[in-house]
């Protein structure tokens, strides 16, 4: 794995950690092979990344955002989360976005961390809760990023998430940057708010306030929304002023899901490259394809790679091209609801249990 700048600067400011990155650098290296064996050996793709929602509550209630549709009361077992980090590092995946709903409402977050000091985690938060007790334990910790997710400056963000969230999350930036911790900014780029977030203004704000990680994603809708997706132009003009921003190297920055396509020349989800697993302990394909037939609950996890339907998924090669919203998946959605039929997949949103098997657009 080649270190970006920013990652490399912040790690040579302190000892520890650039013998830190050194180990993870080494740990990703033996995590690639263990991944190439289980390919060779049992013919089982392994993904790099696990998208993992271990609680559906938050503390929020963003327009737009998929995680409302599932009960807000529901959250993965410590047991079972443990277990299926284990389980999944054991096969070769590396890096673990942590999602949500808010993580932080989840006591046992940093214990988890903490026990598996051997990978990287990507914390994705609101930015609301966090305290200086947060920044102790992350400081202690060399193995977790934290992004907070913002939609521009005060106006946008606090538009879609709620009055005062802007100033909050600046404030949390602070107070990580007082103890010198890695941390960054994830975006939801809108046709509202693409005029600001892939504006020079909002970047320098954002590197201002000590982030050296930024995730622009573009918005895919869920039940609501969905005048809101870019358009190709808008797409296009979004590319190129990142593609500037990477060549001053002041932040590591990331493009969804345009950078899947530039650099494996597909959508890496159902398991090309990552899986999300929802607050139930459903696997699906992607955080914004609602269908599933397996459950960390009931299987293993090298079990659940086993998977026929999303077997059948990855079979379908032009689901997975670069479509109207950028996402293959959801702009398949009918053939994907189709293999789920085939396979006695379940709507994630819509159903009580999987005993009804009971299958309905993702967008219903």
């Amino acid at each position: 794995m080649v270190l970006p700048l920013p990652v490399i600067s912040w790690a040579l400011k302190s000892p520890v950690r650039f013998w830190n990155m050194l180990r993870l650098n080494g740990n990703f290296r033996r995590a690639t092979k263990k991944k190439e064996t289980c390919m060779r050996t049992e013919h089982l793709q392994v993904p790099l990344f696990l998208i993992i929602s271990p609680t559906a509550s938050c503390n929020l209630s963003c327009f737009g955002c998929y995680n409302k549709s599932y009960p807000r009361n529901e959250e993965i077992s410590p047991a079972v989360f443990d277990r299926l980090i284990r389980e999944s590092k054991e096969l070769g995946t590396f890096f673990y976005v942590i999602a949500g709903g808010e993580p932080l409402l989840r006591k046992d977050l940093f214990d988890v961390f903490s026990k598996h000091k051997d990978v990287v985690f990507m914390l994705f938060t609101n930015g609301t809760l966090i305290n200086e007790g947060h920044a102790r334990m992350l400081s202690k910790l060399h193995n977790v990023a934290t992004m907070f997710s913002v939609e521009g400056f005060l106006q946008e963000t606090d538009k879609r998430r709620g009055e005062g969230v802007y100033e909050k999350v600046l404030r949390a930036m602070q107070v990580l940057g007082g103890q010198n911790l890695f941390y960054g900014f994830s975006t939801t780029v809108t046709n509202e708010n693409i005029n600001v977030v892939a504006g020079d203004e909002f970047y320098r704000e954002m590197i201002k306030f000590g982030c050296r990680l930024g995730i622009y994603v573009e918005y895919i809708p869920s039940r609501e929304g969905a005048d809101r997706v870019l358009s190709d132009q808008e797409r296009a003009g979004l590319r190129n002023k990142i593609l500037q921003w990477r060549t001053e190297k002041k932040a590591f920055l990331f493009h969804l899901p345009r950078d899947e396509h530039e650099l494996a020349g597909r959508c890496l989800s159902a398991g090309n490259g990552f899986l999300h697993v929802t607050s139930r302990g459903y696997i699906e394909p992607c955080p914004f394809v609602h269908f599933a037939a397996e459950n960390i609950n009931e299987k293993s996890f090298k079990d659940i790679l086993r998977s026929p339907f999303l077997a059948a998924l990855r079979e379908r090669e032009s689901m997975f091209s670069e479509g109207e919203t950028g996402c293959g998946l959801f702009d398949n959605i009918s053939e994907v609801k189709d293999i789920a039929g085939k396979h006695n997949a379940v709507n994630t949103l819509q159903c009580v249990s999987c005993s009804d098997g009971k299958i309905e657009s993702a967008g219903a």
